[in-house]
């Protein structure tokens, strides 16, 4: 598979997930977020984000563990609402949250 067809994979995917592409301004407007460990599959989380969430999102796999088992995952949230449901039904199902609202938003 070509780099071309990789990135309109992407692209695509990121059409149909909801996710704002990184030059939009939608993607400017996510200011909640949450960083967590996890070793579940991001899939369903993405899934669960499209499904449930009224304004935008975005999920970024910001690295692995030692263990190569334990991923990174940082999720942006436009609406504190969003955030607020998505830290009150995903807390207990991963093993660390870290929630904030990062400066210059």
């Amino acid at each position: 598979m070509s780099d071309d067809q990789v990135k309109r994979g992407v692209e695509r995917r990121g059409e149909r997930r909801g996710v704002p592409r990184p030059d939009s301004p939608e993607r400017r407007k996510t200011q909640y977020v949450v960083t967590f460990s996890t070793t579940k599959k991001v899939l369903p989380i993405e899934d669960w984000l499209e499904q449930n969430c009224s304004g935008s999102w975005e999920l970024r796999l910001v690295g692995m563990e030692d263990d190569l088992q334990t991923k990174i995952i940082q999720v942006m949230f436009q609406r504190l609402g969003d955030h607020d449901l998505f830290v009150d039904l995903f807390a207990t199902r991963v093993q660390r949250v870290r929630s904030l609202k990062p400066s210059g938003f």
